[in-house]
């Protein structure tokens, strides 16, 4: 009877050792088959209608609100992509430079948000977008050429004229300070303060505001310079002039220092009349139909009165009819109030050669 345990122990054993090796020669080629784990995106992201993948290219020519426009644009892109499953659209920063050297490698995207200083080196490669919406008269046109449209407005800025209050010793400045802009200088023994100060070396026109509202300039009350936007804030916040023309960024950043303890009280003169801080969008025509019409979809959705009202997160203005900011909003529905006025507005796809023959214009017009 042991015998018989026995011989049936060491069969099992001899089994039991066969598969083992078995396993060693077979088992491989079916654990590590890569066909066998491979996923397919398109699998995942499967939906009714086939996933397509869109890209914005976003470029920065003026300055913004309180916070990133290429962010908003990719959280509005999330939003979208919710209402509209398989349509993935993904945003990226370009700056003037890098978007020329891609599109003289003929690489471009499939949207692309742009202001001034842009819309010249796109132009030749968009299409005409025919879409109904609510932008305002004044601001749709500006994306035009030859009456045909090839931006579409969809975020808007403005200028401010910034005064140190401290600075003000003179009463009688403080009921009209836009039109004495250029008269507040200073002096301290053999130190001046020029009255005024704004950027120069910039592809916006700010003089141009001063100009829409008949300031009437100096040279003697101006600090020359050749700075960037960010250079005259800089300057102004270190007292270099009692006054600043700015833009809403610099609105923003003012009275962040204010509420911080960084910065003296100061009045804020809103601009009314012009804007040249206008933020476009448009398609690329090289593309196929299925892209266009997503493109042009999202667009819908991001000049739909929900999503504008979604602009005064970052400090920004709708380009629709309806304000976005209520009283308790405090100054910055001031603010819009100014530029809810009619506006004139460059064209987008004005030569960068005219935007500087405009500059050198306004400049002269101020005797600066």
């Amino acid at each position: 009877m042991k015998k018989q345990k026995f011989s049936i122990k060491n069969t099992l054993k001899t089994i039991f050792s066969v598969l083992i090796v078995i396993f060693l020669f077979v088992g491989p080629s079916f654990l590590f088959n890569p066909s066998l784990y491979k996923i397919s995106v398109d699998k995942i992201f499967s939906t009714p209608n086939s996933s397509t993948v869109l890209e914005l290219w976003h470029i920065e020519t003026f300055e913004g609100g309180s916070f990133s426009r290429a962010k908003f644009l990719q959280n509005r892109a999330i939003d979208f992509n919710k209402q509209n499953q398989g349509k993935f659209i993904i945003v990226k920063n370009f700056t003037l430079e890098q978007l020329q050297l891609n599109l003289s490698k003929n690489n471009h995207p499939d949207l692309i948000s742009f202001g001034v200083g842009c819309g010249e080196y796109v132009l030749p490669y968009l299409s005409e977008l025919n879409i109904n919406n609510s932008i305002r008269s004044d601001l749709i046109d500006s994306g035009k050429i030859k009456n045909k449209q090839y931006a579409l407005p969809y975020m808007l800025g403005g200028y401010v004229l910034i005064t140190n209050q401290s600075n003000v010793v003179d009463q009688k400045f403080q009921n009209d300070l836009i039109n004495n802009a250029f008269n507040m200088t200073r002096c301290f023994g053999k130190n001046t303060i020029p009255s005024l100060c704004f950027a120069k070396n910039t592809l916006i026109n700010p003089a141009n505001a001063l100009v829409k509202n008949n300031v009437v300039g100096n040279k003697q009350g101006f600090l020359d310079n050749n700075f960037s936007t960010y250079d005259a804030y800089v300057k102004f916040i270190n007292n270099a002039s009692v006054n600043l023309l700015g833009t809403q960024r610099d609105f923003v950043r003012c009275k962040n220092r204010e509420q911080s303890g960084k910065l003296e009280t100061c009045y804020y003169s809103y601009l009314s009349g012009y804007s040249d801080l206008v933020q476009y969008i448009s398609v690329f025509d090289n593309i196929s139909q299925t892209k266009k019409d997503i493109s042009k979809a999202f667009i819908k959705f991001l000049l739909s009165k929900q999503v504008q009202q979604q602009i005064k997160n970052i400090n920004m203005f709708s380009v629709l009819t309806n304000a976005i900011y209520e009283t308790q909003d405090g100054a910055i529905c001031d603010f819009e109030k100014a530029l809810k006025k009619p506006l004139v507005c460059i064209n987008v796809f004005s030569q960068n050669q005219v935007l500087e023959q405009n500059k050198l214009k306004s400049w002269a017009y101020l005797g600066i």
